[in-house]
């Protein structure tokens, strides 16, 4: 079977559907990655750049609004 980055088994449509909605719950729950030292250090950097591209981006579409509306002080 698959395995994800953590190891784990991934599980399937098929694999879900099997399951009682309990087991559904308590997989889901388990899946949850609460300490992020635990992730890959590749992983964490590239959800880091991801984040600052997304910053940069965002500083750089508010800054062209505030000029655009900025009136002319001619």
């Amino acid at each position: 079977m698959a395995k994800d980055m953590l190891g784990r088994e991934i599980m399937t449509a098929p694999d879900l559907e099997r399951m009682t909605p309990q087991q559904r719950q308590e997989h889901f729950q388990e899946s949850i990655v609460r300490d992020p030292r635990v992730l890959p250090t590749g992983y964490l950097e590239g959800l880091r750049d991801r984040a600052q591209d997304m910053i940069v981006r965002r500083d750089a579409e508010q800054a062209a609004a505030q000029q655009r509306d900025m009136p002319n002080a001619s």
